[in-house]
């Protein structure tokens, strides 16, 4: 299969999950909700394998991040869940979506300097995001969606968007030593204990009715066919085009809220949208 194809898959799968963690986080609360996309999502990524083999290996060297990956991938989930499931969409999804540019600036904090086209897409994505952040008037106050609960979602918006940078800067790592699907599947079986140990300190227990049943297992589905569409791309030679398409997997999302809860998207909102995913395109094609 192509690198166009797989991307799209990947964005496709990304995008959808993002939607549905509105109703889920929502329904269930974002804790809950992330329990059963790690679960569901590490059963299918295991039986992956069955299909896709890949060498399984492990070295003990820098083991100690795979856990640091999947703590960073379980707080990423529960902080965008949350902004998700207060909303807007349209405001929450491009910021977590704009992560290469924060990857970008940590890999140049450790002495990695970027090139002309990664320094080009991190201006444009900060640009896009700035601009995003600034589109609220357009919003009521129904549902509470005034200036200040939009500059909340923001905030947690902005912190998913850290969890997720580190997450992915410990996932690379992780697939140089042991590859990239090992990479996938450690870390979000890594993230279902460190979820699991969060609701132990809190002495709760993971609760989910049956009638939600099938979306969380859906949820968690589309969340591994996301990254595991990804992996697969990334180890072909269309490895460029994937990461490009799979980058603009938040358009999916504004659509999908557009569409299906009517969810307003300003002309100026689209316009960010776009500007912070021809950003993302350009880190990721030069990077890929």
């Amino acid at each position: 299969m192509s690198g166009y194809a797989w991307g799209m898959i990947s964005a496709l799968g990304y995008g959808t999950g993002d939607f549905v963690a509105r109703f889920t986080g929502r329904a269930l609360g974002a804790n809950t909700a992330v329990f059963g996309v790690f679960a569901s999502g590490s059963l299918l990524l295991s039986i992956g394998f069955l299909f896709f083999p890949a060498e399984l290996h492990f070295s003990w060297r820098d083991a100690w991040l795979l856990p640091l990956a999947g703590i960073a991938n379980m707080l990423m989930l529960v902080l965008l869940f949350t902004a998700l499931a207060r909303g807007p969409i349209s405001i929450a999804a491009p910021i977590v979506a704009s992560h290469p540019a924060l990857i970008l600036v940590i890999l140049l904090l450790l002495g990695v300097m970027p090139n002309a086209q990664e320094l080009v897409g991190l201006v444009i994505v900060v640009s896009g995001v700035a601009l995003l952040s600034r589109q609220t008037a357009h919003f009521t106050t129904a549902d509470e969606l005034t200036p200040a609960y939009i500059r909340r979602t923001i905030y947690i918006a902005l912190a998913a968007n850290v969890a997720y940078a580190l997450q992915v800067i410990a996932a690379q790592q992780i697939a140089i030593e042991h590859g990239s699907l090992q990479a996938a599947w450690a870390t979000r079986v890594f993230g279902l204990a460190a979820i699991l140990i969060v609701f132990a300190g809190k002495r709760q227990r993971v609760v989910i009715p049956l009638r939600w049943w099938p979306i969380v297992i859906a949820h968690g589905c589309l969340d591994a066919i996301g990254v595991f569409a990804l992996a697969l791309g990334s180890l072909g030679s269309g490895r460029i085009a994937t990461a490009v398409i799979s980058s603009a997997f938040p358009v999916v999302t504004v659509l999908l809220a557009k569409f299906f809860i009517d969810e307003p998207v300003s002309a100026r909102q689209w316009l960010s949208i776009a500007v912070i995913v021809a950003g993302v395109a350009l880190i990721s094609g030069s990077g890929a």
